[in-house]
Order: C-alpha cells, then sequence, then structure tokens
C-alpha cells in the first residue's frame, strides 16, 4: 500500500479510501468464503462419513448428507453456500445442534473480552517497557528489558498456560485453574478466571511490542525537532509525549494491528488450556470432531474480523498523520 503526502486531508479523500479498503475486504472475503467451502469439497472420500465418525450406520451417514447438501452436484452446493452466505446463513453444527451463526454469537464476547484484556497487558507493558528501554539506552535496564523480551518473544504460549496453572493455581492456589464466569454475572470473579489466560496470550506480544516501541523511540529521539525542543528548555516529559511518542506512535500502531491478528490465532490454544468457551475453543473441538459447518463458519467470520481490524488500523494511521493520503 503506497502513501503520498498531501497539503492537508480531506472528507472526501478518507472516504474514498474507505470505500477502496472496504471493496478489497469484500474480495478477500469472497475469497475465504470460496476456500471454506471447497475445503469440505476436497476432503479425501466422504465428508458425511467423516463427521459421522468410525461405526456410523448408513442412515446416520445418509442424513448428515443431506443436511449438508451433500447428495447435490458440486455447483449446487457451492450456489446454496454463497446465497446462505449472503442471507447470514453459516449452517448448522452436526455436534451442538444449532446454527453456526448463534453459537459464533455465543462464543465471540468470550474471546472478545480475553482479548480486550491481554491488550491491556501488551499495551500497558509493551509500550512502557520499550519506551523506558528508549530512555535508558546503553544501561542495565536497557539491556535487562531487551533480554527478556528475547526470552518473551521464545516462549510458547502454551508451555507459559500450563507453567503459570502450576505456580498460581496448583501451587499456590491464588487463581483458579480454569474455566469461565461471565462479565455480567460477577466482574471480579470474570477477572480472576482470566487473569491468567490474558497474560499467557500477551506474554508473546508484550515482548514485540516494546521492541518495536523502543526502536521507533529511538529513531525519534534522535532527530532535530526533538534536539531543538530540548534546546529550547522544555520539560522531558513534554517532550517524550508531545514530540518522541506522536511521532513514534505509526510504526507502534503498525504493530498493534499485527498484534490484534495474532491474539485471535493464540486465542486457540489459550481457550484450549484454560478451558475457556471462546471461539478458539470452539473451533478446536470442531475440529477434533470433524464438525466442518462450524469450521467454515469461524473461518469467515475471523476473516471477517480480520479485515475490520486492518480497516481500522488504516484509519488510524490517518488520524494520527492527516497528510498522508493512501493511493
Amino acid at each position: 500500500m503506497g502513501c503520498q503526502v498531501v497539503a492537508g486531508g480531506t472528507g472526501s479523500v478518507v472516504t474514498g479510501f474507505i470505500l477502496r479498503r472496504l471493496a478489497s475486504g469484500l474480495v478477500v472475503l469472497a475469497i475465504v468464503s470460496m476456500g471454506a467451502f471447497f475445503l469440505m469439497a476436497l476432503i479425501p472420500g466422504d465428508p458425511a462419513a467423516v463427521m459421522a465418525g468410525p461405526g456410523a450406520s448408513a442412515d446416520q451417514i445418509g442424513a448428515i448428507r443431506s443436511q449438508l447438501g451433500l447428495d447435490q452436484p458440486l455447483l449446487a452446493r457451492l450456489w446454496l453456500w454463497l446465497t446462505g452466505l449472503a442471507h447470514g446463513d453459516l449452517g448448522r453444527s452436526i455436534t451442538f445442534g444449532q446454527p453456526v451463526l448463534q453459537l459464533l454469537a455465543q462464543r465471540l464476547p468470550v474471546t472478545f473480552g480475553l482479548s480486550a484484556l491481554a491488550m491491556v497487558w501488551t499495551l500497558l507493558f509493551g509500550i512502557g517497557s520499550g519506551a523506558i528501554a528508549a530512555l535508558k539506552r546503553g544501561t542495565a535496564v536497557d539491556h535487562t528489558i531487551m533480554t527478556a523480551a528475547t526470552i518473551g518473544v521464545s516462549i510458547p504460549n502454551f508451555w507459559l498456560g500450563f507453567l503459570l496453572v502450576m505456580v498460581f493455581s496448583v501451587d499456590l492456589m491464588w487463581l483458579p485453574t480454569g474455566g469461565y464466569v461471565r462479565f455480567g454475572e460477577d466482574p471480579w470473579q470474570w477477572f480472576r478466571y482470566m487473569l491468567l489466560p490474558s497474560v499467557s496470550l500477551a506474554l508473546l506480544q508484550i515482548a514485540l511490542l516494546s521492541r518495536i516501541t523502543r526502536g521507533a523511540l529511538l529513531d525519534v529521539l534522535q532527530q532535530d525537532y526533538v534536539r531543538m525542543a530540548r534546546a529550547r528548555g522544555l520539560s522531558p516529559a513534554r517532550i517524550f509525549f508531545r514530540y518522541a511518542l506522536l511521532n513514534a506512535a505509526v510504526p507502534i500502531v503498525t504493530v498493534i494491528g499485527a498484534i490484534l491478528s495474532l491474539m485471535l490465532s493464540g486465542a486457540v490454544v489459550v481457550e484450549t488450556v484454560f478451558s475457556i468457551p471462546g471461539i478458539g475453543r470452539l473451533m478446536a473441538t470442531s475440529i477434533l470432531s470433524r464438525d466442518y459447518p462450524v469450521i467454515q463458519g469461524a473461518l469467515i467470520v475471523t476473516a471477517s474480523l480480520l479485515i475490520l481490524v486492518n480497516l481500522l488500523m488504516d484509519l488510524a494511521y490517518a488520524w494520527l498523520n492527516p497528510r498522508i493520503r493512501y493511493a
């Protein structure tokens, strides 16, 4: 994606950019939808027999084939699939016996809550530690933070999840080993159940954001306008927040967009480890039970969320620097 500098942003430029991004997003979503459909069509053998499992009777397999429309020609099934998507119909789960859209709607708020709490830790400790490392460049504090960030990038979140459970749940018995309580029922219990999963999900992202923040701030702190601000006698706090952090925000926002995408994929593992009934655990369960309608629906919903995240990140660029017009 290219960009060019203009004297100032205009409403028509922003509107045109949004429309172009939405159009490209719809194209990507269409490709993902076709891929999700052919995922089932390319399964070796009879998908209905695979979903029914070993020992299923011919009548059970035939019922699944009829439910999924597998007894119709491929083009007819593709047309039914696309028209169903246009009406918000993602099919029906074989395992749960519910519409896929209803299942996903029930699970998405759980994953959103987990991701939101993990993002709070990521922004707080990622930007904070990166800023401290940049301000203390070359000192023991800088080396310690960057060493910790390197270790954090190397630790798989599923291993960290088990380690946190062993220490804080089994040994110290401070927090529950897993499960879930809705925020509306008891906010404090929701926080207790989500603390370890959110930390496990956020650690890798904290390490990544810390390194990016440090590099971006070091680059900005060496610019002439920062030196001039120091020469004018401005306070270090004003120089940091008004000049350094604001001008380093674009690369930081870029990596935040990537972090949101990583969190959606990491939620599959974390929710499984901590028995959290979110969309990640739903996908893992559906893969194990060969519930392909749910897998197809989850792929489409996840792709839609990623497209939305990318659009929001692009809009954030324009807000941070109104002189940028995307071509």
